[in-house]
């Protein structure tokens, strides 16, 4: 019980830490793209990665309920029932809705990078593909397997913009 714990705290911590720092990457990247004019792309961009932060807190919050109820409030353990859906719900919120606004999300930065290069081409086909992977398993409600494909992302982002200059 206490290694179930202190997963549902790490995955808590990790989320909320993911969901903050999206949305200092959405914001770095619209003001990339200020002087583009790629307004609406970026625009699209920045509301589907608000939506993949958000609805990555609102699974933290799922994740961490149980545990914050027995530990914190002294309830008792809710029945198996309650333990399953719990679960089902967060892996159908990730594997659904999350995903899926991530998915767009990196699918609006790759359009707004190929039409204005304001980073590396290569990174936007890299992105196009990724979101393609992502949309895919998404409309499968098994986008929770296609997180590698968000890392994978994310980690080739890191090479574009530390070779860029800082904005503005």
């Amino acid at each position: 019980q206490r290694g179930n714990e202190l997963s549902a705290t790490v995955w808590q911590v990790c989320a909320i830490a993911a969901g903050v720092l999206f949305v200092v990457l959405m914001n770095y990247f619209r003001a990339l793209t200020a002087r583009t004019g790629a307004v609406q792309w970026t625009a699209f961009a920045r509301s589907m990665g608000l939506i993949f932060s958000t609805t990555l807190l609102v699974s933290a919050a799922l994740r961490g309920v149980i545990g914050r109820m027995v530990k914190v409030d002294g309830e008792p353990l809710p029945g198996l029932e309650v333990l399953r859906y719990s679960t089902a719900l967060n892996y159908n919120l990730i594997g659904s809705v999350t995903m899926t606004a991530l998915g767009l999300t990196i699918l609006a930065v790759s359009v707004v990078i190929l039409r204005t290069l304001v980073l590396a081409k290569w990174f936007g086909y890299v992105g196009l593909v990724c979101s393609a992977i992502i949309l895919a398993a998404s409309a499968a409600t098994v986008g929770h397997y296609t997180i590698i494909f968000s890392l994978l992302w994310a980690l080739c982002l890191s090479v574009p913009i530390c070779r860029q200059p800082a904005p503005g």
